[in-house]
């Protein structure tokens, strides 16, 4: 009966420890979570922000307008099309990078579809009744073995 005991008390202490370990992974999953999440949306408000405060265009040679964003010294620029230069490599830069933060921001929702799905996934249940044989017309349970 002391061997029981033992054992019992050895499976308690596994079973907690088992349980520590899963409730601490969770844990760090969702923290983990927390932080992308808070990442990508400091990300996307700096990116509204920047945006907001220093979008403007910039006319090539050829024409062609190009409108973008990033931090410049406005000064006394004051004309419709900015004066600072790009070199064409920058300026497909600048376009790809904005490109480059969309798609890692569908990159980061599609890592987290999975569990985002599986919240609004709903199983077809299957209940089986334990007659054999109903009558219809009748109320149930009635039935025939």
């Amino acid at each position: 009966m002391h061997n029981i005991k033992y054992k019992t008390l050895y499976f308690d202490n596994t079973f907690r420890k088992n349980l520590f370990h899963l409730i601490m992974k969770i844990t760090l999953a969702h923290k983990i979570k927390q932080l992308v999440a808070s990442l990508v949306i400091i990300a996307m408000g700096l990116l509204v922000v920047n945006n907001v405060v220093f979008l403007h265009a910039h006319k090539l040679t050829n024409g062609k307008i190009v409108v973008h964003a990033h931090p410049y010294n406005k000064g006394q620029d004051s004309a419709p099309f900015k004066k600072h230069n790009h070199s064409s490599k920058e300026l497909a830069l600048i376009s790809h990078l904005q490109l480059l933060f969309f798609a890692a921001l569908l990159l980061t929702v599609s890592l987290f579809r999975s569990e985002i799905t599986s919240v609004f996934f709903f199983q077809k249940h299957v209940y089986r009744s334990g007659f054999k044989h109903s009558i219809k017309g009748r109320a149930p349970p009635y039935s025939l073995f």
